[in-house]
């Protein structure tokens, strides 16, 4: 019987459970840099650190250098661990391909570039229009967060909590907001809002974005 469900808004609704599960954790840049540290070491990215950082997650030097953003990181963290928020008291098997987590997912950049994903083992998902109409729970979305040299594809990543009116809630990482159920505020794994407007691309996991762990 296959693993992978069918629906892909399961395989969605996973991924906000596991970023919220992150959430929970209170992840704070400096006390949690270890946790920060797995999501580049499980996405395939320990090289990055050793070349950029020592070997281990440093929030000093990711403040004085543009190596060290790990947003994307974040949400490909969240789909390789999807499995464990499949359904209640039971680990189901399964989780995003590797590939994308480590060839799409750690830039804005990597993910608008179909030799990415053809990289990856998968044709890119077609793109969907921005909108309140067109956000559904679990999508991945790049937002633009600067002024100045905008990228049209954005560059941060967030998972779609809701959309209501002209804000969208996210739940996302390398940002400040509240950190966790405590509403301690800090810059690490938030709950954020962010203006409609600033949607510039969204990434919607397919079954065929996930596969069976033997």
């Amino acid at each position: 019987m296959p693993l992978i469900p069918t629906e892909g808004a399961r395989l969605r609704r996973a991924l906000l459970s596991a970023a919220l599960s992150e959430w929970e954790r209170g992840v704070e840049c400096r006390r949690d840099a270890t946790r920060i540290s797995r999501y580049f070491r499980d996405c395939g990215w320990q090289w990055h650190l050793d070349q950029h950082a020592g070997g281990a997650f440093d929030e000093d030097l990711r403040r004085a250098s543009p190596h060290l953003e790990y947003c994307g990181l974040f949400v490909a963290f969240c789909g390789l661990h999807l499995g464990h928020h499949l359904e209640p008291e039971r680990c189901v098997p399964v989780r995003l391909r590797p590939g994308i987590a480590e060839l799409v997912l750690p830039s804005t950049f990597r993910a608008q570039s179909a030799r990415h994903w053809a990289r990856a083992g998968v044709a890119a998902p077609p793109p969907l229009e921005p909108g309140e109409a067109a956000l559904h729970p679990g999508d991945i979305i790049t937002l633009r967060t600067r002024s100045r040299a905008p990228r049209p594809y954005g560059d941060h990543f967030a998972i779609v909590h809701h959309a209501a009116g002209d804000t969208v809630h996210t739940v996302e990482a390398n940002a400040v907001g509240p950190l966790g159920p405590d509403k301690e505020m800090g810059r690490g794994v938030i709950r954020g809002k962010r203006p409609l407007r600033d949607v510039r691309r969204i990434y919607r996991l397919r079954p065929e974005h996930i596969e069976e762990v033997c």
